[in-house]
């Protein structure tokens, strides 16, 4: 669990705490952009590092059975990655959206060569406890090369709507088409189009998607949750019904 908040961590403000809550996302423009030269070259650092362990796979069906490469524990493996873990503008977005009881989730290091079809991060983390995944994407990303996309609301994970979508993207990855007379792309979604050092902060139970990618797009993420030790209190998202 992080300690109590300490001079210089920077809170999101009520607008931006407001919105994630409404919607299960946020986008922060320009937030680490003195920044991203350093962490882009330890990125790049730890990919060209033979001996990291890392994961090979083109067979999974959410992404089109196209290659991802994935490094676990990612920010572990170099200083400046690491460091991030406590930077005052990460930890303050965590503790604004999370509350003060939150604890860090490990983190993973990406290079896409594929799409990935509707869907949200529950693996191994359960619904019922609130997780953040913090978003640092090292390419510019728009809808024709990769960009992710949200559909807002979804991380209200009980209602029938985010109920609903997740039934139909489960049972129908990669043949929508036959469901909705749209494929994944067609579906109506946000787009998070991203520059290098944005950051993008979306609730686990968020569903989102990418489509059109560019080949070796660059991601990697933190992960925080609710403490597990905290005291029990609602895990439902409180926010604004419009």
């Amino acid at each position: 669990m992080y300690p109590p908040a300490m001079a210089g961590e920077m809170a999101l403000i009520d607008q931006q705490v407001r919105f994630f809550r409404t919607f299960g996302f946020l986008k922060m423009p320009g937030l680490l952009a003195n920044d991203i030269a350093a962490i882009t070259s330890a990125f790049e650092e730890v990919f060209a590092d033979g001996s990291v362990y890392r994961v090979e796979s083109s067979d999974v069906k959410v992404h089109g059975f196209r290659p991802r490469t994935t490094i676990p524990w990612f920010i572990d493996q170099h200083p400046t990655l690491a460091a991030l873990r406590d930077d005052p503008r990460i930890v303050g977005a965590a503790r604004s959206l999370l509350g003060d009881e939150f604890e860090y989730a490990e983190s993973d290091g990406n290079l896409f060569s594929c799409d990935t079809e509707w869907h949200c991060d529950i693996y191994a983390a359960p619904m019922s406890i609130p997780h953040i995944k913090v978003s640092f994407y090292l390419d510019r990303l728009t809808a024709d090369s990769g960009a992710p996309r949200v559909i807002p609301g979804t991380h209200y994970w009980k209602e029938d709507f985010a109920v609903g979508l997740r039934h139909k993207f489960d049972k129908n990855i990669g043949g929508l088409s036959a469901v909705f007379g749209v494929d994944g792309p067609g579906v109506p979604g946000f787009v998070l189009d991203t520059e290098p050092g944005d950051l993008l902060i979306w609730d686990f139970r968020t569903i989102h998607a990418s489509y059109n990618g560019i080949v070796n797009r660059r991601l990697f993420t933190i992960n925080f949750r609710q403490s597990r030790d905290r005291t029990p209190r609602p895990a439902e998202p409180v926010g604004e019904r419009l």
